[in-house]
Parts: C-alpha cells; structure tokens; sequence
C-alpha cells in the first residue's frame, strides 16, 4: 500500500497483514472467559496466549521476509 499524509508529501510504502479466522467462535468463548473465577488460570489466560501466539507468527513472517523479492508474487 502507498499513502501520503497530504498532497505535497512523499509517497510512504506501507504493508498491510490480513487475518481471517477459521474458528472465530473458539476465539470469542475464550475471550468471554477472561478473568472469572469460575475457569482455570489457564482457561482464563486462552485467549491472551492465543493473541500472543499469532502475534509472534506475524513477527516471523515480517522477520523473514524478503524485500528482494516482495510484490513480485514470489
């Protein structure tokens, strides 16, 4: 994606990341259970793991990315 911040600025290439969820309904019942104390720790913490997980996953795939060959279709 280019964008520019106005009419006289430089074009700024920027790089969009799409998430769609399979499941999304295991996401919203483990983030319904954040902090109540009927569930376990662990139940209560799924949600928060979940989140850190994907983000690590898109901190990877940005790590390995290679600028010689993006938008090229490779």
């Amino acid at each position: 994606v280019t964008a520019t911040s106005g009419p006289n600025s430089k074009p700024e290439i920027l790089h969009e990341l799409e998430v769609e969820l399979r499941h999304s309904d295991y996401l919203l019942m483990a983030a319904a259970k954040r902090g109540l104390p009927e569930y376990s720790v662990a139940e209560q913490n799924a949600f928060d793991e979940l989140v850190h997980a994907f983000v690590n996953n898109a901190r990877i795939l940005c790590r390995n990315a290679n600028p010689a060959t993006a938008g090229d279709g490779r």
